[in-house]
């Protein structure tokens, strides 16, 4: 039987959330920069805001 853990607020807190507009009435939330790199591919002018 699978054993499912409630999350805790620390664990899902653990990474910090990036937000980037994609454009003037798209935002985005990202986990990782890695992901900002394909963002940029579909839309040149993206950029982070906090």
């Amino acid at each position: 039987m699978k054993s499912t853990k409630p999350i805790l607020p620390q664990q899902a807190t653990q990474f910090e959330k990036i937000k980037v507009r994609l454009d003037a009435k798209t935002v985005v939330t990202i986990n990782r920069i890695s992901s900002l790199e394909k963002w940029k591919m579909i839309y040149p002018e993206a950029e982070i805001i906090h």
